[in-house]
């Protein structure tokens, strides 16, 4: 958002006293004195336009979509394991205090491309329906952990509330510290949908973004090694995120799918593949298992998912043979509406893993 520059109103003009010079001297002075004048307005100026830059830009936020629904993401190097990767610029504080936020809802299925359609990021051309045809090879198994639910961006959270118009700084109603707006609440719902169908799931509540994003997926990564240590029967990994959709003119979307008679936030699942430093060497299981997901949840007509995304960084699923990178909702999307989605989720996958 372009600020009011106001710092030149601080500049002294002085005209109570004049004083007349004559000759050289007057020359020089009045030489001096508009140089320091022309030095004065543009600092002013560079002042004004690196806090423009910094605290309003166009790209601030770092993803903006148009009506496909499908985001073009600005490169940074905030990233998970030594790569560019998107930026989370929608930290609280940024914008201003009085802010309106405009929010429009919108399908962002892209269902008329078809259940197969990928948005491929990466090198690779992975043969669609041959993985759709894949089956997952983690068993249920009794009361061993199997699946491992954490988040590397645990402060992400949803607007209180679906309506067309939002009061405050984005950055303060995208992200929270309350447990009941943030991923853990949708993560909580997850959990607890695995483990009512006897598939026993473990929910990290550790917060990894509370000093910033950076570093966030190295200290989430750790933390999936030392889960791995202790349960070895791990084979599902999920991270949940919630995505933020911006268009060029500051509008949110807010996305809308359609599950029965329900209206639910809708999910993309993101597969990392290479990256400079690592690479997922399972990406085929899970891209295989998240268009499965998709599929399942799509059927019927139902408009839940998004396309997946296969994206060229590891995002951590190098680690094991079963990760998904989801992103439930946008920002615009209320608690209820991704909490509803996470069950559903929940339920789908308890189909996969119980299917013979």
């Amino acid at each position: 958002m372009e600020r009011e520059d106001r710092s030149l109103e601080s500049l002294p003009v002085s005209t109570s006293e004049k004083i007349k010079i004559e000759g050289g001297f007057q020359r020089k002075k009045s030489g001096f004195a508009t140089l320091l004048i022309g030095i004065s307005l543009l600092t002013a100026l560079f002042a004004a336009g690196t806090l423009w830059i910094r605290k309003g830009g166009a790209d601030w936020f770092g993803e903006h979509a148009g009506i496909d629904g499908t985001p073009s993401q600005i490169q940074t190097s905030e990233n998970p394991d030594g790569t560019a990767v998107p930026p989370e610029k929608d930290s609280p504080g940024n914008g201003s205090a009085e802010e309106i936020v405009s929010i429009r809802t919108e399908d962002l299925s892209c269902s008329s491309l078809g259940i197969a359609y990928l948005q491929n990021e990466s090198v690779f051309s992975p043969d669609v329906q041959s993985l759709l045809a894949m089956k997952p090879d983690g068993t249920v198994a009794g009361s061993d952990p199997l699946v491992l639910i954490l988040h590397t961006h645990t402060s992400e959270s949803y607007f209180s509330s679906d309506a067309a118009r939002a009061e405050g700084e984005l950055g303060d109603l995208a992200r929270s510290d309350d447990e009941s707006q943030n991923m853990l609440a949708v993560g909580e719902a997850l959990c607890e949908t695995l483990n009512r169908f006897g598939i026993v799931a473990i929910h990290c509540r550790e917060v990894y973004d509370a000093s910033g994003v950076g570093g966030s997926y190295q200290r989430a990564a750790e933390s999936i090694r030392r889960y791995l240590t202790l349960y070895p029967t791990i084979r599902y990994v999920i991270d949940l995120h919630r995505d933020l959709v911006i268009e060029d003119d500051g509008t949110v979307i807010r996305s809308q799918g359609c599950y029965g008679e329900e209206e639910v936030a809708q999910i993309r699942a993101v597969v990392g593949t290479d990256a400079t430093e690592s690479s997922s060497e399972w990406w085929e299981k899970n891209l295989a298992l998240a268009l499965q997901l998709r599929a399942r949840l799509d059927a019927d007509g139902a408009t839940v998912c998004r396309p997946v995304k296969l994206a060229p960084t590891s995002l951590n699923q190098e680690l094991a043979p079963y990760s998904l990178h989801l992103e439930i909702g946008t920002a615009a999307n209320s608690p209820k509406e991704a909490k509803l989605a996470a069950v559903l989720v929940g339920e789908t996958l308890a189909e996969l893993l119980y299917e013979p």
